[in-house]
C-alpha cells in the first residue's frame, strides 16, 4: 500500500518472535563503553529509517534489533489500534487507539540497539517488559546528534534480571556518549505501574565524551505503585569533559537493598548530574550483597580537576535508612560535594 493508515488487531493477530545468537557484548563496565566480540547487525533497516515491531506479543530469543539513527518501535497490543504516519522520511506510529496490551520478552542476551553517528530513538510500550539474562537496549551517540532517545512503557510492569552465563553481563538499559561524541546523549524515559531491578540489573548514562557539549542523557523514571531494586541500579555518569546528566524519579514506594545504587558521578572535569527523587516511601536496606557495597542514593565526585557533585534531593513522606545504608554528596577529589 502507498500510503499505509494503520494496523488494527482484533484478536486474530499473532504474536513476533526474533531469534538470534545474541549480542556478543563482552563487557558492561561502568568505566568504558559497551564491548562486543562482534557488533551484531541482526534484523535492521537502512540508515536513518524506522523499523517496527506490531503483534499479539514480542519475544526476543537472542534476537538483535538495529537502526544505524533511525527509530525503532516495539509495541505489543492484543487488541486496539495503530495509526501509522509519516514525519520527513520516517515513519510514526500513535497507539492512542490500544485497548489492551500484552507482553513484550528480552531474553538470552537480546539486544536494542540505535546507536550511530546520529544516534537514533527507541520506543518500547506494551503491558509486562522483560529484559533477562544480560538483554541490552543500548544507544550509543557516536557522532554529533543530541536527538535520540530511549522510551519505555510497561502498562503493568518493567523487570530488569539476570546475567550472562559467565556472571559476568547484566541485564541494562543504557544511553552512551562515546569519545568522538560531540553531543549530549540519548535521554532515558522510563513509565511502569511496577518496576523490578535485580542481579545489577538497571539503568545507566554515561559519558565518554572529550566535547564539553557531550553530556550524558537524563534518566526520567516514573512508577505508579513500586519500584524494588535487589542489587539494582539507576545511575549517570561522566568519565571526561561532558557533564553526568540528572535523574529525576517518581513513585508511591522506593525499595532498594543489595548494594542497589541510585546516583550521580563524576570522575573527570565534568560536573555531575542533580539526583531528584519524590516518593510517599522509601526504605533503604544496607545489607550488602555479593557486589560488596552498601545500599546508597546521592552523588559523588572523583575528578581531579575540579568538576563538582551534583545536588540531592529528596521529598518524602516516610524515610527508613538500615543497616548501614547511605544518603549523601561526597568528594573525594579537588571538586566540591553538592547539597
Amino acid at each position: 500500500i502507498s500510503v499505509p493508515i494503520g494496523l488494527r488487531l482484533d484478536g486474530n493477530n499473532g504474536s513476533i518472535t526474533v531469534n538470534g545468537k545474541g549480542n556478543l557484548i563482552t563487557n558492561d563496565s561502568p568505566f568504558a563503553p559497551i564491548q562486543f566480540s562482534e557488533r551484531p547487525t541482526g534484523l535492521s533497516v537502512n540508515e536513518g529509517q524506522t523499523l517496527a515491531l506490531v503483534g499479539n506479543g514480542i519475544d526476543l530469543n537472542g534476537g538483535v534489533i538495529t537502526t544505524n539513527g533511525g527509530n525503532i518501535y516495539l509495541t505489543s497490543i492484543e487488541s486496539g489500534s495503530v495509526e501509522i504516519g509519516q514525519s520527513k522520511n520516517e515513519l510514526t506510529f500513535s497507539d492512542n487507539n490500544v485497548i489492551q496490551y500484552q507482553d513484550i520478552n528480552l531474553d538470552r542476551q537480546s539486544l536494542v540497539d540505535a546507536s550511530g553517528e546520529k544516534v537514533g530513538t527507541v520506543f518500547i510500550i506494551g503491558k509486562d517488559i522483560n529484559l533477562k539474562d544480560a538483554s541490552f537496549v543500548l544507544a550509543q551517540n557516536q557522532g554529533n546528534s543530541s536527538n535520540g532517545s530511549i522510551n519505555i512503557n510497561a502498562f503493568e510492569s518493567l523487570q530488569l534480571s539476570g546475567s550472562s552465563s559467565d556472571g559476568e553481563i547484566s541485564s541494562r538499559i543504557r544511553s552512551e556518549v562515546l569519545p568522538s561524541g560531540e553531543e549530549k546523549g540519548a535521554n532515558i524515559n522510563i513509565f511502569a505501574n511496577e518496576i523490578t531491578f535485580e542481579n545489577l540489573g538497571g539503568i545507566q548514562s554515561t559519558t565518554f565524551s572529550e566535547n564539553t557539549n557531550g553530556s550524558s542523557g537524563y534518566i526520567h523514571v516514573k512508577t505508579l505503585d513500586s519500584m524494588s531494586l535487589n542489587d539494582g541500579l539507576i545511575t549517570t555518569g561522566s568519565l571526561a569533559e561532558g557533564d553526568a546528566g540528572n535523574i529525576l524519579i517518581t513513585a508511591q514506594e522506593i525499595r532498594a537493598s543489595q548494594g542497589s545504587i541510585i546516583s550521580s558521578a563524576t570522575s573527570s572535569s565534568g560536573v555531575g548530574g542533580n539526583v531528584d527523587i519524590k516518593a510517599d516511601l522509601i526504605e533503604l536496606n544496607g545489607q550488602i550483597g555479593e557486589n560488596g557495597r552498601p545500599t546508597f542514593i546521592g552523588s559523588v565526585t572523583f575528578g581531579q580537576q575540579g568538576a563538582d557533585a551534583g545536588n540531592v534531593l529528596i521529598n518524602v513522606a516516610n524515610l527508613k535508612i538500615i543497616n548501614v545504608a547511605e544518603i549523601s554528596s561526597d568528594s573525594y577529589s579537588d571538586g566540591s560535594s553538592g547539597n
